[in-house]
């Protein structure tokens, strides 16, 4: 991947009699659909097939028994519900002959109402049911009683885009056997059982393979099964191969984004700076029906690293004519944390205290227990809250790492000497800001009860190579590297001589999605454990004959020709891999340009808790894109709808904008934590693809103090609410520039 080299499923080899699919979407975000003819599209050069709901042999649900909470249809059935959404498929000799016979294909629409785009619009309607009970612990009203000080806030964050380098992708190939399926997918199972569903076929009739994906993110979880669906029902009605892969403007506007999230709270302290309760309400925007709600599990998440004795935070979602939304890098607990965050900052500035000295004072301390976010393990067991006595409701932190990490973060970061050289470049300064932050934060790895992954091992009798299939899906975030130096450790062999292959439906059959970092976590004990048993059984070999210095190759050709089995099959058993807390903390530096609103993170400092790293320079990658792209939803990366039709406007890089090079901050320093060896982690080490995304707010925090001191220079001091992303223009209007002081004075 490195070289450019790795290929991925879109370039596949065209074959001869091949077709290229490409959707029909809606004009309409709200509307009942009276037809939709493609005669005129049929009749094109070039044109084989239009496919619509009609073609459904099957189910028309893209969704199987891992979302037990709702249905999603490939195609609509009477009405659509957002502008962009797929009504059929046209198949097409070549992606040129496509583009004309999808503006061919006639709509007609009636009962055309307004679209319903944000939060604050759905919620002028009564919230839908379904709702997720509230995160409750203690009696906030007592907490508020023995409370000196009660500040109320709220602050919104918009959604965001994963921006995978590869768009939705799927090869459909019907076969004597059934359906061969290549798709980008982060959960091959669940996209074999929903292509068999739609078909009308058994699993065992649908294989999907699937070697790498180009970035994940959580948008090809359940996303990627509106495209493989689609290609599947393509090629079942042409008995033809069927490629469907998006361009980047219907990959933007077909599917869901990162949920929009919406936060308003009540917190009460003491005197002593001391949390006494806290009470919020946390509502997200699901998409139009809500098929991968996170909020049941953001209320949770809010605790992060802090304690407090009296909880109560609501969660609540709403419906909108948009997409529907998904998850998207750490869902849910990213939210919880943030916004926690945010409160922490406000109360310490509303008591005048120094935002980390509010923090430390508040930290959990070693052996306290905090809650998991039990919505989403029951999502994922698949069970829909019947599995509620297998799963844990809280995990115990032994020793909260945040106190040692501040302290050793504040030296290296030289943190103090930075702190008085911002204060006095903001003095010397009318029209550039400085700001530094500092962000503690304690995210909880929650494995459920049960999620199952395959591994295999098998030793090649030839040379003694090793060839290791297992149920992730590697998406550039190197768990086939980590794979393989687990493989190559456990049976002290050279890592050259590990091969990792892709995943399949057959070999690595029901094996649970890569997200919510526990694919590369437990692929790799479960690869861990399938090489030790292996190991052992030739060790125990290698003690019967008698030969203690046997190579490697000699041992295995000896051992086959022995009956002695070199294939090691294992697959993780309910409560096995556990759960702990990943520690990091932050230290961001920026300056604003107080008239443009223009901004530079100049400097961030990560220290990261990843226990014992496998693998450290993959790790330091994984914390360093997953900083920046939080970075880009709280800055630069800002979704708007056409709001009339509901039309995604930012569905280019034209207008919606990831974070570039000149983004990044100028200096980026990443350090993981020495000597912190997980003791339940797979060779004690700790996930790091999803927590640092949550550090990111560091980026805020700072841009508030740099805003802060540029409205105090206009003579406005005190607390004012931010909603994310801080995008140049709303950086430059909260700076609060009235013209009066822009007139030019003599000295």
């Amino acid at each position: 991947m490195t070289i450019g080299e790795a290929e991925y499923a879109v370039q596949a080899p065209t074959l001869p009699g091949e077709l290229f699919g490409m959707f029909v979407t809606s004009t309409q975000a709200n509307a009942r659909i009276v037809s939709i003819d493609p005669t005129d599209a049929l009749a094109l050069p070039g044109v084989v097939a239009f496919v619509g709901k009609e073609d459904i042999q099957g189910k028309n649900d893209i969704l199987s028994m891992e979302w037990p909470l709702s249905t999603e249809p490939l195609f609509p059935e009477e009405r659509v519900s957002y502008y962009g959404q797929p009504l059929g498929l046209i198949l097409t000799e070549g992606r040129d002959y496509a583009y004309a016979a999808v503006a061919a294909v006639k709509v007609t629409y009636d009962d055309i109402q307004p679209p319903v785009l944000s939060i604050d619009e759905a919620l002028q309607s009564p919230l839908p049911d379904g709702q997720f009970p509230a995160f409750v612990q203690g009696d906030v009203q007592a907490g508020f009683a023995t409370s000196t000080n009660i500040i109320e806030g709220a602050m919104g964050r918009d959604g965001q885009f994963h921006f995978a380098m590869e768009t939705q992708v799927c090869i459909a190939t019907p076969t004597d056997e059934g359906y061969d399926i290549v798709a980008g997918t982060q959960y091959a199972a669940e996209t074999q059982r929903a292509v068999g569903q739609v078909l009308g076929i058994p699993d065992n009739r649908v294989n999907v393979t699937v070697k790498r994906i180009g970035g994940g993110f959580g948008s090809k979880i359940s996303r990627c099964n509106i495209v493989a669906t689609a290609a599947a029902l393509g090629a079942q009605k042409t008995r033809r191969r069927v490629r469907l892969s998006l361009d980047y403007g219907d990959n933007m506007s077909i599917m869901g984004w990162r949920e929009p999230y919406m936060c308003t709270y009540k917190v009460g302290v003491d005197d002593a700076g001391i949390l006494q309760a806290v009470q919020a309400t946390m509502t997200c925007d699901a998409g139009y029906i809500g098929v991968d709600i996170s909020v049941g599990s953001a209320v949770q998440c809010i605790v992060s690293c802090y304690t407090c004795p009296n909880w109560e935070v609501t969660p609540q979602h709403v419906f909108t004519n948009t997409a529907n939304n998904t998850w998207c890098r750490t869902p849910g607990t990213f939210e919880g944390i943030i916004f926690m965050e945010n409160i922490m900052d406000h109360v310490a500035i509303a008591l005048g205290m120094d935002p980390l000295e509010f923090r430390r004072k508040n930290l959990m301390p070693d052996g306290a227990t905090r809650p998991v976010n039990e919505h989403m393990m029951r999502l994922r067991c698949a069970m829909a809250g019947n599995m509620a006595p297998t799963i844990p409701k809280e995990v115990t932190i032994p020793k909260n790492l945040i106190n040692d990490m501040i302290d050793q973060i504040m030296i290296s970061a030289d943190v103090e000497a930075r702190k008085q050289a911002v204060e006095a470049f903001n003095q010397a300064n009318k029209w550039k800001k400085r700001g530094i932050a500092i962000m503690p934060q304690s995210w909880p790895h929650t494995v459920p009860a049960s999620y199952p992954f395959n591994a295999m091992v098998s030793i090649n009798v030839r040379d003694g190579t090793v060839t290791v299939s297992h149920g992730g899906t590697e998406m550039g975030q190197g768990i086939n590297t980590k794979i393989a130096q687990c493989a190559a450790y456990e049976l002290g062999i050279p890592l050259e001589m590990i091969a990792v292959k892709g995943s399949n439906t057959h070999t690595n059959a029901n094996s649970q999605c890569t997200g919510g970092s526990l694919g590369s976590d437990i692929a790799s004990y479960n690869v861990s454990i399938a090489c030790r048993n292996l190991k052992q059984r030739l060790d125990d070999y290698k003690d019967t004959i008698g030969m203690p210095d046997i190579s490697w190759p000699n041992l295995i050709t000896l051992a086959y020709f022995n009956g002695i089995d070199i294939c090691e099959r294992y697959v993780n058993k309910n409560n096995e891999v556990k759960s702990y807390g990943v520690f990091g903390v932050a230290v961001t530096e920026v300056e604003v340009d107080v008239l443009t609103g223009q901004y530079m993170v100049l400097r961030t400092d990560i220290l990261e808790d990843a226990g014992r790293s496998i693998s450290p320079l993959v790790d330091i990658g994984q914390v360093e894109g997953a900083f920046i792209m939080g970075q880009g939803l709280f800055t630069t990366e800002k979704p708007m709808y056409d709001l009339v039709t509901g039309r995604k406007i930012t569905n280019t890089t034209w207008y919606y904008k990831p974070p570039q090079a000149m983004d990044i901050p100028v200096d980026f320093r990443v350090t993981l934590l020495n000597n912190s060896p997980n003791p339940v982690g797979v060779q004690a080490s700790k996930v790091t693809a999803e927590p640092p995304v949550c550090l990111s707010f560091s980026v805020v925090m700072a841009l508030r103090q740099a805003i802060t001191s540029a409205r105090a220079d206009g003579g406005t001091t005190g607390w004012f609410q931010i909603d994310t992303p801080m995008t140049v223009e709303k950086v430059q209007r909260l700076c609060l520039v009235d013209s009066s002081r822009l007139v030019l004075k003599s000295t």
